[in-house]
């Protein structure tokens, strides 16, 4: 999801900002940020701020009045499943992974928080040992991050969206991210604490015990609760458990001998991303990104941008009357109308529901509410409309006195022209000024209302 990646940067971010907070307020260190390292850091962000107000005011007045502003706040969170987070140690909780069928929900990979079976044993360590030291913050991190990422079934929901700044994180998914990353520091503190002699004393004594009856749980549930067959891969879990169980109780005091048990334990996390993202493909999508939907290919094919990019007027729009894709054009840099795209502001959507009633009118799609004649569409500029063989039949576009059909390519995709659509200048005969946008949009729905003759402002 490489659009997304901005996004999580953000997010990112916000864990970073929050670090920075505790470590400032409840660090060892805190009496020597204070002042002289706080002022500073507070200087070099409002300077960072200041420069970025030159992209973030612009973006701020639009998202207020973008299309995407409809959309509400339990739309945008989801509602996950509270099951979902033992995938930090069975990420073939819900199957797909390594060739398996689901089980419970669509599309698992999506909400899946593997660290490996190790990884999860040394984050536990560093959670400890981050306790003795009075430092809960990172325990905080993973637990908070981990139910807000359930969304409207978690406890973080209404807390999320009624904060002003933070009700802009309205991906909660994501916070998963967030608490895997924390996660990921613990287990990298909690394989230092076995290194140091003094700590991992004091933390063998518990751990021990625990991982023995961490194998004896996971080995009865296994064969009583027939995790072994309803789980896939649930057989390797249980053999890295077991591992990592008999390293601890055997744990060698000899310097060179733990080196060979920290190659091992870093080979098994290896063995057991690699073992559950075999066979998964990168890109999940079936269609070769780089054909299917890019700046050159629509579906593989490139003839009808060439058709488009052709006409070099610059002066028009076109046309998706395909039913989707509603996003593309943006890629494609070709000027259209529809689609659901985040940079429209509401009052166009407004403005196309005059002539398109269907429910699917971001789409355009096709039926007897579209009218492809309304004035209203062509003040839009549309000098061309991209069509399909469905379409184009659904729509009667062959019986439209103001189109003509100017390419018809390998019997599926159509393009059709409006001859005299309306530049980007036309001279008036007349103009009507109405108080508001609902007279506006009343006026140009009357019948006598001649889009090419009168300018209602």
């Amino acid at each position: 999801q490489t659009c997304a990646l901005p996004i999580y940067v953000v997010y990112l971010a916000l864990l970073l900002f929050l670090y920075c907070c505790y470590e400032a307020c409840f660090g060892p260190d805190r009496r020597a940020l204070w002042p002289h390292w706080m002022l500073l850091l507070g200087f070099i962000a409002a300077c960072g701020a200041g420069l970025a107000m030159v992209q973030l005011v612009p973006t701020a007045e639009l998202s207020a009045v973008s299309i995407r502003s409809q959309l509400t706040p339990i739309f945008m969170a989801g509602q996950r499943d509270p099951s979902y987070l033992w995938t930090y140690f069975l990420p073939n909780f819900f199957g797909e992974y390594h060739g398996a069928k689901l089980r419970l929900i669509e599309a698992p990979n999506y909400y899946t928080a593997f660290i490996s079976v190790p990884g999860c044993i040394l984050a536990l360590v560093g959670l400890v040992e981050m306790g003795r030291r009075k430092n809960f913050f990172w325990l905080g991190m993973i637990v908070t991050f981990s139910l807000a990422s359930l969304g409207s079934s978690g406890p973080f929901f209404e807390v999320n969206y009624a904060l002003p700044l933070l009700k802009m994180f309205r991906n909660m998914f994501i916070f998963i991210n967030l608490a895997i990353f924390s996660a990921a520091v613990m287990a990298g503190a909690g394989a230092a604490c076995l290194e140091d002699e003094q700590q991992r004393k004091f933390h063998l004594r518990w751990l021990r015990p625990f991982c023995v009856a961490a194998v004896a749980f996971a080995v009865g549930g296994g064969i009583h609760q027939g995790w072994l067959k309803d789980i896939p891969e649930y057989w390797f879990m249980l053999l890295c458990l077991s591992i990592i169980a008999v390293f601890m109780l055997a744990w060698p005091e000899d310097s060179r001998r733990l080196r060979m048990v920290q190659w091992t334990v870093l080979i098994l996390v290896s063995a057991e991303l690699f073992h559950f993202h075999m066979k998964k493909p990168f890109n999940a999508d079936t269609n070769d990104p780089r054909r299917f939907m890019s700046y050159d290919y629509l579906f593989d094919r490139k003839e009808e941008l060439q058709f488009l990019r052709a006409d070099t007027a610059g002066d028009f729009r076109v046309a998706n009357t395909m039913g989707w894709p509603s996003d593309y054009w943006n890629l494609a840099r070709i000027p259209a109308t529809y689609g659901w795209n985040p940079l429209l502001p509401r009052r166009y959507n407004e403005y196309v529901r005059q002539f398109m009633q269907t429910s699917m009118y971001a789409w355009a799609d096709a039926g007897p509410d579209n009218n492809l004649a309304s004035g209203m569409q062509d003040l839009l500029g549309i000098k061309y409309f991209l069509t399909v063989s469905v379409r184009e039949a659904e729509l009667q576009m062959e019986k439209m006195p103001n189109l003509r059909r100017v390419y018809d390519g390998s019997g599926w995709y159509k393009i059709y022209e409006n001859p005299s659509y309306i530049s980007r200048t036309w001279k008036f005969d007349k103009a009507y000024v109405v108080p508001d946008n609902a007279a506006a949009l009343a006026l140009m729905n009357s019948r006598w209302f001649n889009a090419r003759q009168a300018l209602v402002m």
